[in-house]
């Protein structure tokens, strides 16, 4: 069998995964946004990193509107949230998509591989969203227009890709 070594199976893979956990936990409904890097420029977008560690390190972000975070946590709570609470419920959802990320990446890719708990760091308005050329991204769009993205160390996940010989899609 064939490794697959591109990044169309991860892509599909994550913005699938994405749009199915924000809808489960809070409704919200996304769609792909290929122009997203331009639409950002002129909105406040916040991030949230998570790091895995062992013998596959990763990074993986989410970026949002805050907008959209306070929406999510609005919906997931069925009342408004209070100071804070809408960073502690988008931490939640990415700690959950992070996740399933990284099983169904391991799932498979029939990887066997330690990984440790992911650590979490919340960032307001990073600057330099589109900088880090490390990380692939999937783009999104809500259906109230608000921006977000998900993505991951692409060399990490690519390697483990092509290290597999029994991937199949």
């Amino acid at each position: 069998m064939e490794a697959l070594c591109d990044c169309n199976w991860v892509n599909q893979m994550a913005g699938t995964l994405v749009c199915e956990i924000i809808d489960l936990m809070a409704g919200i409904q996304l769609r792909n946004h290929p122009a997203w890097e331009e639409a950002a420029k002129e909105r406040d977008i916040d991030a949230i990193y998570g790091f895995v560690e062992g013998d596959v390190p990763m990074k993986l972000r989410f970026l949002a509107e805050p907008r959209m975070l306070s929406r999510l946590a609005r919906n997931m709570l069925g009342s408004e949230p209070e100071e804070g609470e809408a960073q502690e419920y988008a931490m939640e959802f990415f700690n959950i998509l992070c996740g399933r990320f990284i099983s169904e990446l391991y799932k498979a890719t029939e990887t066997t591989t330690r990984f440790f708990p992911t650590r979490y760091e919340a960032l307001p308005n990073p600057t330099g969203l589109g900088g880090d050329t490390s990380l692939s991204t999937v783009y999104f769009i809500s259906d109230e227009e608000e921006l977000a993205a998900f993505s991951w160390t692409a060399e990490v996940v690519n390697d483990l890709l092509r290290r597999s010989m029994h991937v199949q899609v």
